[in-house]
């Protein structure tokens, strides 16, 4: 959040309301698609973990932990998907295009 911060001050200080508005917007799409959803399935496993390490099966411990980082990378390929195509989708809800642009831009360097 502090990075956000820097980057929506240096962004104020051009003077042009469409790129803070991108940046807004792209920020919040980005933690809507990408954060929650990597959160949730890093989050999920974390369950089984505990119930392993208290039953003393340290080595399905790295079973589990390997499984979790392969389920969240296969959800991630169809999120950068999303995210690579963010300002169509913008621009289909409604957005202007004028700053579906500037969103695209943000949500491109956001996932690569």
């Amino acid at each position: 959040m502090f990075n956000a911060s820097i980057i929506l001050i240096c962004l104020g200080s051009t003077g042009d309301a469409t790129i803070i508005g991108a940046f807004g917007i792209a920020t919040s799409f980005y933690k809507i698609v990408g954060m929650s959803t990597e959160t949730g399935l890093a989050l999920g496993i974390g369950g089984d973990l505990a119930q392993n390490i208290g039953a003393g099966n340290l080595d399905q411990c790295s079973v589990i932990m390997n499984r979790a980082r392969f389920m969240i990378v296969m959800f991630m390929i169809p999120l950068a998907v999303i995210g690579f195509n963010a300002g169509n989708i913008l621009h289909s809800m409604g957005i202007p295009s004028e700053l579906c642009e500037q969103v695209q831009i943000f949500m491109n360097i956001t996932f690569i």
